[in-house]
């Protein structure tokens, strides 16, 4: 019988974290919707004049005009200061499931640092790099 080939750990270690991260936002995105619902007084934006508003096919600006209190965008980052609110908890399990490659990143630049060819090495931290300021609203997309 033949002998499977050993994975090597820079494919499975980095895998492993992006699929657990990536879990967690996943579960995130499920609980921030029930606990807009449940508990309605404690979001950003009143969730069913959200449903209602995006059904009848209004434009982002109109939507966050009428449900936020200030009338506009709080942000792309507001579940930083509303972290325990339901739409807050659901931006946050997406920002983690946007962000699970900035750790298998890091990782994977370790691992390449100890056994592998340097290049991988630069690629992930680049990579790395990239994804920390774009993940914390540092670089932006107009």
């Amino acid at each position: 019988m033949e002998e499977r080939p050993k994975i090597p750990a820079s494919n499975y270690v980095p895998g492993g974290i992006i699929y657990w991260v990536c879990i967690a936002g996943c579960l995130l995105c499920m609980i921030g919707p029930m606990v807009s619902v449940i508990f309605v007084k404690n979001n950003v934006a009143e969730p069913y004049k959200v449903f209602d508003l995006v059904w009848k096919g209004e434009k982002a600006n109109q939507i966050w005009a009428e449900v936020t209190p200030d009338g506009k965008f709080p942000g792309a980052h507001f579940w930083m200061k509303h972290p325990f609110t339901g739409d807050g908890m659901a931006q946050l399990g997406v920002w983690l499931g946007c962000l699970c490659t900035l750790p298998a990143a890091l990782v994977g630049a370790i691992i390449f640092f100890k056994d592998g060819p340097r290049i991988y090495t630069i690629l992930g931290l680049w990579l790395a790099f990239m994804i920390f300021f774009s993940a914390t609203g540092i670089f932006k997309m107009h």
